[in-house]
């Protein structure tokens, strides 16, 4: 991932360790709205504003509007191109 944000021009650096909740959650269940809201809900909990969220894998694109209403800044789903995902996260981090 840092050779493919390298190669496109893109130099970011992000202490994610900073943050109070698991980094990478990863679940098979189809439960992706309850875990969004989960992590969103520890966010602010721990006052932690401004923070982009991003989800992806097999999400029904007709959930997307519902997660973006919740919070969540992108959504990537599956085959989702690598420099497409790297791109829109930098844009994110840049705002």
């Amino acid at each position: 991932m840092t050779i493919l944000a390298s190669d496109a021009g893109i130099s970011l650096v992000r202490d994610a360790a900073s943050y109070p909740l698991p980094k990478d959650l990863s679940s098979l269940s189809g439960n992706h709205m309850e875990e969004c809201r989960a992590v969103l809900a520890s966010l602010a909990e721990a006052g932690v504003e401004g923070v982009p969220v991003v989800i992806g894998g097999t999400i029904p694109p007709s959930d997307e509007p519902a997660l973006a209403e919740m919070g969540i800044s992108a959504v990537f789903g599956s085959g989702s191109p690598l420099r497409t995902i790297v791109g829109r996260i930098a844009e994110l981090l840049e705002d």
